[in-house]
C-alpha cells in the first residue's frame, strides 16, 4: 500500500477510519447509539490531537535544533514520538468529555419528549 510507506501518522489516519467506521456501524444499532458517539469522539478528538502536537513540535523542533549538530535531530524525533502519544491522548481525553456531554443533552432531550 503506498498510503502506508514511510510515516507513522498514516497508521493513526487508519485508525482514526476504523474508530468511525465501527462507530457509524454502531450508531445504527439503537442499543449501541450512546457508544458510537464516544467511539467516533474519541477516534476523532485522538487524531486532531496528534496531528497538532506531533506538527508543534517538529515545526518549532527544527526552528529551535536546525543549528546542532546531529545530537538536535535526535531530540527533535524523540519529542515528536512524545507529542503523538501526549497528543492523542488529549485529543482522546477531550473527545471523550464532548461526547459524553452530546449524550447527556440527548438523554435530556430523549426523556423530555418521552412522553409524547
Amino acid at each position: 500500500m503506498p498510503f502506508i510507506e514511510g510515516t507513522p501518522f498514516s497508521f493513526i489516519v487508519l485508525g482514526w477510519l476504523l474508530g468511525v467506521v465501527i462507530g457509524l456501524g454502531l450508531y445504527f444499532l439503537k442499543r449501541y447509539r450512546i457508544l458510537s458517539r464516544y467511539v467516533i469522539s474519541i477516534s476523532t478528538g485522538g487524531m486532531i490531537g496528534t496531528l497538532v502536537a506531533s506538527t508543534f513540535v517538529l515545526w518549532v523542533g527544527l526552528m529551535l535544533f536546525s543549528d546542532a549538530p546531529h545530537g538536535g535531530v535526535y531530540i527533535v524525533i524523540g519529542m515528536y514520538f512524545i507529542a503523538m502519544i501526549v497528543g492523542g491522548l488529549a485529543g482522546a481525553v477531550a473527545g471523550f468529555l464532548a461526547a459524553r456531554r452530546m449524550n447527556q443533552r440527548t438523554t435530556k432531550h430523549d426523556k423530555n419528549t418521552a412522553n409524547f
